[in-house]
């Protein structure tokens, strides 16, 4: 996927550099007006913040409940996917099991066999 909700691909190139604080200032910088915008930049924001060892949750939370009502499956199974992460490092191991099996889920929507192993690995 080349770019999430219209996020510069400069953004996702940094992410995949693993040049995390970049991304963290390029989403910073970014106009994001629209809801769903934000969320595709929520779900990149909260990886990049996770990578840099740290663990607010709240951004993927906007991200969840925008992309429950608006958003592209593959982008809700990754978001469900890092909210999981995170409630394994609260431990909060029952809603982390919870939430991996939806992203599961939302894995197999859309034939994404890469992110069904990443699930079943953090079970």
């Amino acid at each position: 996927m080349a770019s999430i909700y219209r996020i510069p691909n400069r953004v996702r190139e940094l992410l995949e550099r693993k040049q995390f604080q970049e991304v963290v200032t390029e989403i910073d910088r970014l106009d994001l007006t629209s809801p769903t915008l934000r969320a595709g930049a929520y779900v990149l924001r909260t990886q990049a913040m996770f990578a840099l060892g740290e663990y607010d949750s709240s951004y993927i939370d906007f991200a969840l409940e925008q992309l429950k009502l608006t958003g592209r499956p593959e982008v809700l199974a990754q978001a469900k996917f890092l909210k999981a992460r995170l409630l394994i490092v609260a431990a909060n191991l029952i809603d982390a099991s919870e939430t991996l099996v939806e992203a599961y889920v939302h894995f197999k929507r859309v034939d994404d066999y890469y992110g069904m192993g990443l699930t079943a690995n953090q079970q």
